[in-house]
């Protein structure tokens, strides 16, 4: 057995370690690995290429890829950050057929803009794992589906592989669809004139075209395909080599030796029997040494000096109060905040600001006013026949979010409004949210960010 699973950071999509790797055999995993090296150089072994990653180096290794790693420094440290690719699959529905690569073969490939970009949100994520501030988790997805279209503008796979392709959008779509379609295809009959067919182009025309993109006749690359997922069978299963010859798709075993000595310079059954190991003889290989995180601080400070979470203690203001001499009244938190407009909040800094005084005085109710108003879309359709509740949806799950209990303003609002979001919101809260509309706060002692002005814009 050498899949192994990887266990995330509790209700997050993303693990974040560091270790000293020296030698970590054959595996693979579900997850989208980035290995980030922060001192000395590991041998990184993806299928059957191998790169020599050194210092500031970055690597990725898609879902499901076989990864060995090995070093012969024993200062070197890498970061290792493991990424759900379910979570990508909610932003991106092709996420979990995309792949992507980074430049680890040509001397100072990785000093471009975005591999520093790259390494920026890195340390990001994990900056924000180790100093857990307020609303820490928002900050790592927001920093995650940021690092994914990140990836997906700079090292998607066929723009790794033809540089035009990045300006356009209907060829590389096109071309990623040929491949998804061989990768989900590759154990059956697969041929060119198959797909010429789904795609309406000429064999010959589609022929010339792969060559040119992938550097490999249609051929050549459904035959890589088909030996790369062999090397799981062979180091997973006990089936024999030509039952996986049939898997994977092959017409005759030869023709699977043949091809897998191309690509692994040995046959499957040397491959099997140089690498195959039981899943306690794995981990009695592995030769790692795991440290705490914030370890790994200083060596990325370069990239988060500019983040502004980075110095959120240095907003901290400490006063110095004599208690001697001062008689210091009793001061009773607020309970209500009157957040006015609440179209304001579908503007990020308006979120910011709002989590960030709720998060210093913690209220428990606040005012909604223009719940119901035109900014916040609530009609659609001709003559506005019908009701979306898309942002108010939005908006109240983020107040319920921070813990917020709503009073919402109802004047002048349509009867059937009000009673089509009371049974909207009921179902999906399972409260009764009529008690949000008819809230007595003559009890409450209110917070009132200005007066006269709107409380989350000074206009």
């Amino acid at each position: 057995m050498r899949k192994e699973y990887v266990e995330y950071l509790k209700d997050l999509p993303i693990n974040i370690q560091l270790a000293n790797i020296m030698k970590y055999p054959f595996h693979w995993q579900d997850s989208i690995e980035i290995l980030f090296v922060l001192k000395g150089t590991i041998t990184v072994g993806i299928e059957n290429e191998t790169y020599i990653l050194e210092e500031r180096e970055i690597e990725i290794i898609n879902s499901n890829e076989i990864l060995k790693i090995e070093s012969n420094d024993p200062e070197n440290l890498v970061l290792i950050i493991d990424i759900d690719p379910n979570f990508f699959e909610r932003y991106y529905n092709d996420a979990k057929d995309t792949f992507y690569y980074t430049n680890s073969s040509d001397d100072n490939a990785q000093e471009t803009e975005e591999y520093y970009v790259l390494r920026t949100y890195l340390s990001i994520l994990l900056y924000e794992a180790v100093a857990k501030l307020d609303d820490y988790e928002d900050s790592i997805e927001e920093n995650l589906l940021a690092i994914m279209y990140h990836l997906l503008n700079n090292f998607h796979y066929l723009i790794y592989e033809e540089e035009d392709l990045k300006d356009d959008e209907y060829q590389l779509e096109r071309y990623h669809r040929i491949v998804k379609y061989i990768s989900n295809n590759y154990m059956d009959k697969v041929t060119l004139q198959n797909i010429a067919e789904k795609e309406f182009l000429s064999t010959q025309y589609l022929s010339y075209k792969l060559k040119e993109v992938f550097g490999h006749t249609f051929n050549e690359y459904l035959n890589k395909v088909r030996v790369e997922e062999s090397t799981k069978l062979l180091l997973e299963t006990d089936l024999n080599i030509s039952e996986i010859s049939f898997e994977v798709g092959f017409s005759h075993v030869r023709y699977y030796n043949k091809h897998f000595k191309t690509h692994y310079n040995m046959t499957p059954m040397q491959y099997r029997k140089k690498y195959k190991v039981s899943r306690e003889e794995l981990e009695q290989l592995k030769d790692i040494s795991y440290f705490e995180l914030s370890e790994a601080l200083t060596f990325v400070s370069q990239y988060i000096e500019q983040y502004e979470r980075y110095h959120y203690d240095n907003r901290i203001i400490k006063l110095e109060i004599d208690l001697k001499n001062s008689p210091i009244d009793v001061f009773e938190k607020p309970g209500l905040i009157d957040i006015g407009d609440i179209s304001l909040l579908l503007e990020e800094e308006n979120i910011k600001m709002l989590k960030e005084i709720q998060s210093q005085i913690k209220f428990k109710y606040c005012i909604i006013n223009r719940l119901f108003s035109a900014d916040m879309g609530i009609y659609r359709g001709k003559n506005n026949r019908f009701i979306n509740w898309t942002r108010v949806e939005n908006i109240l799950g983020l107040i319920k979010k921070m813990k917020l209990t709503p009073i919402i303003n109802k004047e002048g609002v349509e009867e059937h409004i009000i009673e089509d979001f009371i049974n909207n919101f009921t179902n999906i809260y399972d409260i009764d949210v009529e008690k949000w509309l008819n809230f007595d706060i003559k009890d409450l002692n209110p917070y009132f960010l200005k007066d006269d002005i709107n409380p989350l814009y000074d206009t």
